[in-house]
This record gives C-alpha cells, structure tokens and sequence, in this order.
C-alpha cells in the first residue's frame, strides 16, 4: 500500500467507475434514481395488473387516496427542511467560523442537507411515478371503453402538468442543496447576519402561500 491511499475500514463501500461517474454529475444522479424507481413501480404495476380481478381504476384509487396525503403532508414539512438547509449552506460558506463543517453546528447542517436531499430526490420520483400510474390507467381504461369524456381529458391534462411540476422543482431544489457553493438566493445578501432572518420571512411566507391559496 502506497503512503498517499488510506487504509480501508472494514465494511467500507466499494468504490466503482459507475459510483464514480453517477457522482461526477448531480444530473446524472437525478436521472439514474428517478429512471429506477419509476421503473420499479412501472414493473409493479405491470406484474399487478395481469392477477385475476385487477381493475385499474380500482389501483389508481387506492394509490391515490395514499399519495396525494403524502404529498400534502410533504409540500408542507420540504419548505421547512429546505430553508433551514439551504441556510446552514450558505453559512456555512458566507460566515464560516461555527457553521463550517469541522464544528458541531457545520456537522448538523451536513446532515440537514443530506436528509433533505434524499427526501427532495423521493419526493421527485414519487410525482413522477404517480403521472406514470395515471397515464396506464388512463391506457387501460380506454382500451376497456375506447373513449374518454372532456371533462376526464382536462382532469388528467392539469394533473399531468401539476405532476410534472412537482417533480421537476423538487429536482432542481435538491441541485440546489447538493451542489458546491452556495445557494444562487444569497447573492444579493451581502450580510451573513440576514441570511436567517430573510430564509425565516420567505418560508413563512411561502408556508402562508400554500396554506391560504392553494
């Protein structure tokens, strides 16, 4: 063993060109997790959909009722932990001192940013996984049927583009939270001592938004 590599610990992950390449890149990660869980669910729907008595509406709707309270439950609790990581970062850079990553405080955000991370990245491709449930059923019942009212096209088009949404902003927020420096939002704040004060009012704000608009 050369005097430059460090000694592995024992149940240490491997490291491979695949792990390397993946993490050279937040887009490929993004594109990689999203494409295999998506592709998961897909395979579940499939294998599901040819038991005897499926009924596609029937799936959609039990998959429903527990997704769109995730979600909800969701929206709420990623304002929260996105700012709140979002802040550690651009403290950590701006100010430095007790919010660099070799003190307690620094070593907390870390892990902020790391859990809101992965839930940013779930977040994405649950969204995205639902759209894929919708539009099979949608598949499914036309093949039943063969036709589908207006009323039903206009529903699925404004959840399609909703869905769409979710999973395209929680994608680029967790870009934002993994990505080297920090945050594009702290720009223009020239103070470190009104990063926190700013993020507060803004999820406060963006929290009120949800709750008394949408």
């Amino acid at each position: 063993m050369s005097k430059a590599e460090k000694p592995k610990k024992p149940n240490s992950a491997e490291t491979n060109f695949i792990e390397t390449w993946i993490k050279e890149d937040l887009r490929r990660e993004i594109y990689y997790r999203l494409s295999f869980w998506t592709l998961s669910a897909l395979i579940t729907y499939y294998v599901i959909s040819h038991s005897t008595g499926f009924s596609a509406i029937d799936y959609f709707m039990g998959y429903t009722k527990n997704t769109i309270k995730l979600l909800q439950f969701i929206a709420f609790s990623n304002i929260f932990i996105f700012m709140i990581a979002i802040a550690f970062k651009d403290m950590e850079v701006k100010y430095k001192g007790a919010w660099s990553q070799d003190k307690p405080l620094g070593k907390f955000g870390s892990l902020v940013r790391k859990i809101n991370g992965d839930w940013l990245l779930w977040v994405s491709s649950l969204a995205l996984t639902f759209l894929m449930i919708i539009l099979m059923t949608i598949y499914n019942t036309i093949q039943g049927s063969g036709s589908m009212s207006l009323k039903q096209g206009l529903i699925v088009l404004i959840c399609t583009v909703s869905l769409l949404l979710v999973s395209l902003i929680h994608a680029w927020l967790y870009v934002l939270v993994k990505k080297e420096g920090p945050s594009p939002f702290s720009s223009n704040i020239e103070n470190p001592n009104l990063i926190i004060p700013i993020y507060t009012w803004i999820m406060l704000w963006a929290v009120g938004f949800i709750f008394f608009v949408i």
